[in-house]
C-alpha cells in the first residue's frame, strides 16, 4: 500500500475559510437570535441554526485527507474513514494539471474542504473529481470509470499506479 497526502491549494483554503466564517457565523445569529424572539419563529431559526452546524459537519467529514493505492483500488482517505474506488482495469496514469479547469458541466463541491463530485472534463468525459490542489491532478482512467486526484507527489504517484496496473 502506498500513501500521498493531499495538498490544499490556497483556492481550497480560502473557500473553506469563507465557508467556515458564513456557515458557522449564520448559524451563531439564528441560534442566538432565537433565544429572544416568540416561540414560532425562535423554533424556525433554531432549527435552521442547527441545520447549518449539522451542514458545515457534513461537508468538513467527506474533506480528503490523502490517498493510497493497493492493486485494483484507490483508497480516498476522509477525517473518519476511507472510501474505496475500483481501478480494475487501469489503461491510464498522467499527470494534467489542466484537468481542473472551469467547466459548466458537473455538480458537487468546489472547494469547500475539497473538490469533490463530478465533471465532465475533455477529452476524458465524465470524471469522479476527489481533489484538493488542481496543480497536482493526476487523471486515472480505468476500465468503468476516470478519476481526478491530487496527490502531494504526483509522479511518483501515476508510476506507483502504472505499475500497480501492469500484470504480474
Amino acid at each position: 500500500m502506498s500513501e500521498f497526502g493531499a495538498p490544499l491549494s490556497v483556492h481550497v483554503k480560502a473557500t473553506s475559510a469563507l465557508g467556515t466564517f458564513v456557515l458557522l457565523g449564520e448559524a451563531a445569529l439564528m441560534l442566538t437570535v432565537s433565544r429572544w424572539t416568540p416561540w414560532p419563529v425562535s423554533a424556525v431559526l433554531f432549527a435552521v441554526g442547527v441545520s447549518l452546524v449539522v451542514l458545515f459537519a457534513a461537508i468538513a467529514l467527506v474533506a480528503i485527507r490523502g490517498y493510497a493505492l493497493e492493486p485494483g483500488v484507490l483508497r480516498v482517505t476522509r477525517p473518519l474513514w476511507s472510501t474505496s474506488h475500483s481501478l480494475a482495469g487501469l489503461h491510464a496514469a498522467a499527470l494534467d494539471p489542466s484537468a481542473l479547469r472551469f467547466t459548466f458541466l458537473g455538480f458537487g463541491n468546489n472547494g469547500f474542504f475539497a473538490v469533490n463530485g463530478w465533471r465532465k472534463v475533455e477529452p476524458y468525459g465524465w470524471c469522479r473529481v476527489l481533489a484538493t490542489d488542481p496543480a497536482n491532478a493526476v487523471v486515472l482512467r480505468a476500465a468503468g470509470a476516470t478519476y481526478i486526484v491530487t496527490p502531494d507527489r504526483p509522479d511518483e504517484f501515476v508510476q506507483r499506479a502504472l505499475a500497480l496496473a501492469r500484470p504480474a
